[in-house]
C-alpha cells in the first residue's frame, strides 16, 4: 500500500506597489510562499487515520541547507503567506519525530530541491510525500496457535526501537530502513520455551513485509528458522511476503551460535572507551560446535564505514571482493572459515586502535546456524576520545523531560568545571537556538564520560541536538529524543463494548482490547447465573466524567469472587484460565494518579473468611502498577496472584494500607507513587490492576464490597528528584 501526500505550493509575486518605501523594496527583493496541501490517499492501512499525521515544513537556503523557515506543523500555517527573499530554496516536507515506535504511526518525507523566487514572478512547486518507513505486518497461521500457548514476535530496527507482535496483532508497525530483526519466542503446552531470531537485511522505505508464521513438521530432532521473502518492486502493492519457521515438537534444547567479545587479559565487553591512538585489544568469537555456522552478519554505525563507502551490514562468511579490500585498508583482515564448526574469530584491534576517528561507534554481530538458529545480536559499544568529545547518551539517561548529557574532557578537574558547559536545542530549531543548560557540571574519574550535566524542562517525545563546550569552543553534536509522556487508553473509562457472550468489557471493541476483566472466567464457572462482577457505571462519576468502572465483590454459589479490572488479557480454557498481565509500554513515569471510591463488605465466616482476612473484619481493596520486562502470565484457575518482587519488575507501587480500607462512601483521589529498583532498565510492558477485594485471588474478601475507578493518569519527572528509588 502506498500513501501520497500531494504538497503543492505557489510563490506570489505582490499585487500591488504600495506608497510604503519598504513595500516598494520588497518588490523587488522578496516574494511570498504561499503552501497548499491536498492529500491523495490511494490505499492506506486499517485503522490508520491519515488527518492525525503531523508534517513539518522547513523552507532551506544554502548549500548547507540552513533553515530559513520551519513550521512545526503545516495545519498552523495554512493559508497563510512567507514572506521570502528571493534567491534558490528547497523545500522539505516530513513527519514530525517519534520518539517511540507504536503502531499504526508511518512517517514521511519529500523535497522540492533548486526552487527558483524571482521578484515579481509566481513560481509553482509541488512535493510528493512518500513512505520513509518500512511497514511490517504479521500473521499466526491456525496450526501455530493451535500447537502454543503463546508466540510473540519481538521485531527492533537499527535504532534497536521495537514492537512486540501477539498471536492476535493486526496492526502494522513502520520501522527504519536498513534491517529488521524477528526475535520469536514461542511456549509450547508443555511450558517449555523455545527463542529463534532472524536478520532481514537491506529492507528499504515503502517496503512491506507480512511475515506469516506458520508450523512446519520436520523430521531432524532440530529447530530453526527459515525466511523465504519477496518484495513487490510496486510500493503501492499490498500482496503478502512469505516467512517459513520450521517450528517442530522436538529440538527444543538446541543451542543457537555463541558470540562474545573480549578486551585486553580476555575479558568479556560490551563497551571499549579509550583516548586517541591508545593500543587496544578486541576479539570477536563466535562458534557453533554442533551444527555449523551458516552466516556472521556485521552491522556498523561507524563513520569510519560511511568514509570508506563500506555497507552498512555484511555477511562476513560471504564478502566481495571488493568490501574484503577495503575492509583491509582499515585493519580489518577477514580470515577464511575453514571448519564451520570450530571457532570463528575476527580481530578488531588494529582497526580500533589505529583507524577509528574520535566519537562513538558501535559494531554488531548475529551468527546464524545452519538448522537456522540466530544468536541475540551482541553489540561492542566503542568510544574513541580526543582531548574534547561529546558522548552519546545512555538510552536509561533520557527520561521525558530530563536527561544527563555526557562529554570527555582529557584530564579533567573540578577545579576547571566552570569552563565546561553543555549546549541543546531541538533538532528541527535553527543554529541560533541553541542554549546553554542551567545547573552545575559534575567532573567525575578521567575515563568515559566524565563530563555530565542534567539538562531538565524537555519536551516529551522530541528530538534534541546537545554538545560539549570547553572554553567557548563546541565539541561535535549528538542528538537523543526524549522519552514519550504516555497515557493509559481509555483511562477515563468511558468506551465500553459488548462480547459475543453479552459480557461489558472496558475497550471500544474487541480489536482495540487494553484492558480487560474477569467477567468471563465468572461466568465460565458459574454457569447458572448471570456473574457480572464488573460493569461500567454512569451514576458513581467524578465531576466532568461520563463513566466509571464499577468493580463488585460477591459470593457466587460456591465460592467468593472479586470485581476486577487489568490491563492483559484474559483466555478462557476449560473452567480454568490464563491470564497475561502486561501491555507494551516503554515509558517511565514517576507516579500513578486517579479517583477512587470504595465502600467494603464485611466477611463472612466461610463465605470469604480465609488465612489473610477474619471473619467479621472489614474487606480490603487494591490498585497497583508495575513496569516490567516481560509480561507476566498466570494459568492457575484464574486467579491473579503477583509477586511485586519479581526479577522482571523494575518499578511498582500500591495503595497504602490505609487507603485500602475504604473512602467513606465518596470518592478520593489517589497518587500513587513507582519506587524503582533500577534506573538503567527501560520497560517493556506496563500492567495496571485494580480489585474490590485485595485477597480475592484467593478467595477471599466481603461480601457486596464495591469499588469504582475513574480518571486514571501517569504523571512524568521533572528531574531526578522527582523519581522514587527502591534501597
Amino acid at each position: 500500500m502506498n500513501i501520497k501526500y500531494i504538497i503543492g505550493s505557489a510563490f506570489l509575486s505582490l499585487l500591488a506597489l504600495l506608497s510604503c518605501n519598504d513595500d516598494e523594496r520588497n518588490v523587488e527583493t522578496k516574494g511570498y510562499l504561499e503552501l497548499g496541501v491536498t492529500k491523495n490517499v490511494e490505499v492506506i492501512t486499517r485503522g490508520f487515520d491519515v488527518d492525525d499525521q503531523s508534517l513539518a515544513v522547513d523552507i532551506c537556503v544554502g548549500a548547507n541547507d540552513s533553515v530559513a523557515k520551519h513550521f512545526d506543523d503545516y495545519n498552523s500555517m495554512a493559508g497563510e503567506r512567507v514572506l521570502l527573499d528571493v534567491g534558490t530554496y528547497k523545500v522539505k516536507v516530513s513527519s514530525n519525530p517519534i520518539q517511540k515506535l507504536d503502531f499504526e504511526m508511518p512517517t514521511f518525507y519529500g523535497e522540492e530541491p533548486n526552487v527558483a523566487i524571482t521578484a515579481g514572478k509566481t513560481t509553482p512547486v509541488s512535493v510528493e510525500c512518500l513512505l520513509s518507513c518500512v511497514k511490517v505486518t504479521t500473521e499466526f497461521t491456525k496450526p501455530v496457535r493451535d500447537r502454543f500457548t503463546s508466540c510473540v514476535a519481538h521485531i527492533s530496527d537499527k535504532s534497536r526501537a521495537y514492537l512486540d507482535y501477539s498471536m492476535t496483532e493486526t496492526r502494522a508497525g513502520y520501522f527504519q530502513p536498513d534491517y529488521i530483526m524477528v526475535d520469536l519466542k514461542v511456549e509450547n503446552k508443555e511450558g517449555l520455551t523455545f527463542k529463534m531470531s532472524k536478520l532481514i537485511e537491506n529492507t528499504e522505505a515503502r517496503d512491506h513485509y507480512h511475515l506469516i508464521f506458520d508450523l512446519v513438521e520436520s523430521g531432524d530432532n532440530n529447530s530453526g528458522m527459515d525466511f523465504n521473502i519477496s518484495i513487490e518492486t510496486d510500493p503501492t502493492n499490498d500482496e503478502k511476503h512469505n516467512v517459513t519457521i520450521p517450528l517442530p515438537e522436538t529440538g527444543y534444547g538446541q543451542d543457537a551460535p555463541e558470540v562474545q567479545f573480549f578486551g585486553a587479559n580476555n575479558e568479556a565487553i560490551t563497551t571499549l572507551t579509550f583516548d586517541k591512538g591508545d593500543p587496544q585489544t578486541l576479539i570477536a568469537k563466535i562458534s557453533s560446535e554442533n551444527i555449523g555456522l551458516n552466516s556472521v552478519t556485521l552491522l556498523a554505525t561507524s563513520s569510519l564505514f560511511e568514509e570508506q563507502g563500506l555497507p552498512t551490514t555484511l555477511n562476513l562468511l560471504n564478502l566481495s571482493e571488493e568490501d574484503k579490500t577495503k575492509l583491509s585498508t582499515i585493519g580489518l583482515e577477514i580470515p577464511t572459515l575453514e571448519d564451520n564448526k570450530k571457532p570463528f574469530e575476527i580481530d578488531f584491534s588494529t582497526m580500533v586502535s589505529t583507524y577509528l576517528p574520535g566519537g562513538a561507534h558501535t559494531f554488531t554481530i548475529v551468527a546464524r546456524d545452519e538448522m537456522g538458529h540466530e544468536t541475540q545480536p551482541q553489540t561492542i559499544s566503542i568510544t574513541v576520545n580526543t582531548e574534547v568529545n561529546t558522548h552519546q547518551v545512555e538510552i536509561s539517561d533520557v527520561w521525558a523531560h530530563y536527561a544527563t548529557l555526557r562529554g570527555y574532557v582529557k584530564n579533567a578537574t573540578q577545579d576547571q568545571a566552570t569552563s565546561y558547559k553543555f549546549q541543546y536545542k531541538k533538532s528541527m530549531d535553527s543554529e541560533e537556538a541553541w542554549q546553554d543548560v542551567t545547573g552545575s557540571v559534575t567532573v567525575g574519574e578521567n575515563g568515559r564520560s566524565n563530563v555530565t550535566q542534567v539538562v531538565t524542562n524537555l519536551d516529551s517525545n522530541t528530538e534534541y541536538e546537545y554538545r560539549l563546550v570547553v572554553n567557548n569552543s563546541p565539541a561535535e553534536t549528538m542528538t537523543f529524543t526524549t522519552e514519550e509522556a504516555k497515557q493509559l487508553p481509555n483511562s477515563g473509562f468511558e468506551d465500553w463494548y459488548t462480547d459475543n457472550n453479552g459480557l461489558p468489557k472496558p475497550s471500544a471493541n474487541s480489536s482495540s482490547v487494553f484492558w480487560d476483566c474477569g467477567n468471563t472466567y465468572f461466568n465460565a464457572i458459574f454457569t447458572e447465573i448471570r456473574a457480572i462482577m464488573t460493569d461500567k457505571d454512569t451514576e458513581n462519576v467524578v465531576e466532568g466524567s461520563n463513566t466509571s468502572v464499577s468493580m463488585k465483590s460477591s459470593w457466587q454459589t460456591i465460592k467468593f469472587a472479586a470485581g476486577n479490572i487489568f490491563t492483559g488479557d484474559f483466555e478462557l480454557s476449560g473452567t480454568n484460565g490464563k491470564l497475561t498481565l502486561g501491555r507494551t509500554f516503554i515509558s517511565r513515569p514517576s507516579k500513578f494518579n486517579g479517583h477512587y471510591k470504595y465502600i467494603p463488605g464485611k466477611v463472612q465466616e466461610d463465605k470469604g473468611s480465609g488465612s489473610h482476612l477474619s471473619a467479621g473484619s472489614d474487606d480490603l481493596c487494591s490498585i497497583y502498577i508495575a513496569l516490567t520486562d516481560e509480561q507476566v502470565t498466570i494459568d492457575t484457575g484464574g486467579k491473579i496472584y503477583f509477586d511485586p518482587n519479581a526479577s522482571c519488575i523494575i518499578a511498582y507501587g500500591s495503595l497504602t494500607a490505609e487507603e485500602e480500607k475504604g473512602t467513606d462512601g465518596s470518592f478520593k483521589d489517589f497518587n500513587i507513587p513507582l519506587v524503582y529498583k533500577d534506573l538503567n532498565r527501560i520497560p517493556k510492558y506496563i500492567i495496571v490492576v485494580a480489585s474490590s477485594s485485595k485477597y480475592g485471588d484467593y478467595f477471599e474478601g466481603g461480601i457486596d464490597s464495591q469499588m469504582w475507578l475513574d480518571d486514571v493518569s501517569l504523571e512524568y519527572p521533572a528531574s531526578i528528584s522527582d523519581i522514587q528509588v527502591q534501597e
